[in-house]
């Protein structure tokens, strides 16, 4: 039951994506939305899931890749679209692979100086999500292995 938890877990960022497009499209089309500081809060929530979760599963590997499998699926098919077929499908598969990673494009965008593809911003995104993720579970360990006398 944990385990299907953490695959739900993974799933969260898919409606929240969902949601911050509807913002930018409707309530807020004509405003700036603070899209930094929406990526860092979305970061450290993504630490905290990692931080709670820690008794999820006793191996840090397990959990990584059972929270970060539809985010690894997400991004196997942004660089089948891009880099294969050239363009975004444009159906509800192509729509959501976007919007997956939304909430941390502005962040992932400043640190990808490196490549003039944009495919690398998604692929920062979910390396973002996967440090963030982890940093939380190592700091629950160690509160714990603090805690143990």
């Amino acid at each position: 039951m944990k385990k299907l938890l953490l695959l739900l877990i993974g799933l969260i960022p898919l409606p929240l994506g969902y949601y911050m497009n509807h913002l930018i499209m409707t309530v807020y089309f004509d405003k700036a939305l603070p899209y930094g500081l929406i990526g860092i809060i979305y970061l450290l929530v993504w630490f905290g899931l990692g931080y709670l979760t820690y008794y999820f599963t006793n191996s840090d590997k397990e959990a990584m890749i059972i929270v970060h499998f539809f985010g690894f699926i997400d991004i196997v098919l942004i660089l089948f679209q891009v880099v294969v077929m050239k363009h975004y499908w444009s159906n509800i598969i192509g729509i959501s692979t976007q919007f997956f990673f939304l909430p941390l494009l502005n962040i992932a965008g400043k640190l990808t100086f490196f490549g003039h593809r944009f495919y690398w911003v998604y692929i920062v995104a979910f390396a973002l999500l996967c440090a963030a993720f982890y940093l939380g579970r190592l700091a629950r360990k160690k509160q714990t292995n603090s805690i143990q006398f």
